[in-house]
């Protein structure tokens, strides 16, 4: 049934977490924080979260009534099954089991059922629970793997399914590309910017992090850092996020200077005195087609880019052009790399420039108007 636009676009977004400076630049929170005028947003969220940013006049914030989990899902489901007495056009949800309520009880809430992958929807089989050991472990890797293969089922009758990752990764979901629309991930560019000719301490090399697992490559970067002091070239090495207990025993590097997480402006301020950000992620499935949001912050904040060589990193940055990218897992690479750009200060001039004039490209307020014309081109077909 084709639905009149005389009115303006009204969308659920269903988001479980919480809303704060510190989370700005994730994918759920941007969709509120830059919603266009037109669009009228209703935002749930579990009653436990932290809601402190200042969003915009047209974005309403309603928490579920009753604590934990379940009492989100159950304010879910009310939503929906009230969507049309709402006139509720459009149902967001992200790449968790949030989809399943919007995707059973489409048709009586009468709306318009959009999918926003912005993170591998099969994260926590490989990331978290690749090596389950104990008994409770693998309990988790079958319900995850359950979960997914749920996942899986229900997200190939959206309406909608935006991805903000790269779409081959989602090869063995069989989606109809009529229903898919790629977008490149994008942060708020408003108020980073490099200050001009600012002193970057000598050598300095950081990694910013919200988590950092086994994956992460924190083993391969001390053991380029190593190579790096044998050969006569001391560097910073600053760690800033949560060090996982599985990646301790690689965060204990000489080299490293780990300061634990910090706030958004602590870390901008670590990335505009760094002069290089690094990425060393290893290769699996999850992370690989990824695009990270730390190598545009990098970019942004003028440190000279030195990543892993990974679909996903490939769509921000240009090989030699707007950084350099180095075989996943090799100490040897990233040394050499790294060596590079601490050594060519002309190098790292036209690396640093080229990079904060592509990173412009990644606006957050462009692409979430995008995704909500988008979403009102679904909900008038």
């Amino acid at each position: 049934m084709k639905r009149p636009r005389s009115r303006r676009l009204s969308v659920l977004y269903v988001a479980a977490g919480d809303w704060t400076e510190e989370r700005r630049n994730y994918n759920q929170v941007q969709r509120g924080l830059f919603a266009p005028p037109a669009v009228d947003l209703i935002v749930l969220v579990p009653r436990s979260s932290r809601v402190s940013l200042d969003l915009p006049a047209n974005v309403t914030v309603r928490r579920a009534t009753l604590p934990g989990r379940a009492g989100f899902y159950a304010a879910e489901a009310w939503m929906l099954l009230t969507a049309r007495l709402r006139s509720i056009d459009a149902v967001a949800t992200g790449n968790t089991f949030e989809g399943v309520p919007a995707w059973l009880l489409r048709h009586i809430g009468n709306y318009r059922w959009v999918s926003d992958i912005w993170d591998a929807p099969h994260k926590h089989l490989v990331t978290y629970y690749a090596t389950a050991a104990t008994a409770r472990q693998r309990l988790r890797r079958v319900a995850s793997r359950t979960k997914v293969a749920l996942f899986r089922h229900t997200l190939r009758t959206a309406d909608l399914v935006l991805v903000s990752i790269c779409p081959e990764s989602l090869g063995s979901y069989r989606l109809a590309p009529d229903r898919v629309r790629a977008f490149q991930n994008a942060i708020d560019l408003a108020d980073l910017a490099p200050v001009p000719d600012a002193p970057r301490r000598p050598n300095s090399v950081c990694y910013v992090s919200s988590l950092f697992l086994p994956d992460r490559g924190l083993d391969t970067l001390a053991g380029a850092a190593t190579l790096l002091t044998e050969r006569g070239r001391n560097v910073e090495v600053s760690i800033a996020g949560t060090v996982a207990n599985s990646a301790r025993e690689a965060a204990r590097s000489r080299h490293f200077r780990v300061l634990g997480t910090l706030s958004l402006a602590e870390a901008h301020a670590l990335m505009a005195r760094s002069q290089v950000g690094v990425l060393p992620f290893h290769w699996n499935e999850d992370i690989a087609y990824t695009q990270p949001i730390k190598v545009l912050e990098y970019m942004a904040l003028g440190c000279v880019v030195v990543a892993s060589d990974l679909p996903g990193v490939r769509e921000i940055v240009r090989p030699d052009v707007d950084g350099l990218l180095v075989e996943p897992g090799n100490a040897e690479a990233l040394a050499a790399a790294l060596e590079r750009v601490l050594s060519d200060g002309d190098l790292s001039r036209r690396l640093r420039a080229n990079a904060y004039e592509r990173v412009q490209r990644f606006d957050a307020t462009a692409k979430v108007s995008a995704i909500f014309r988008e979403i009102e081109r679904v909900c008038a077909a």
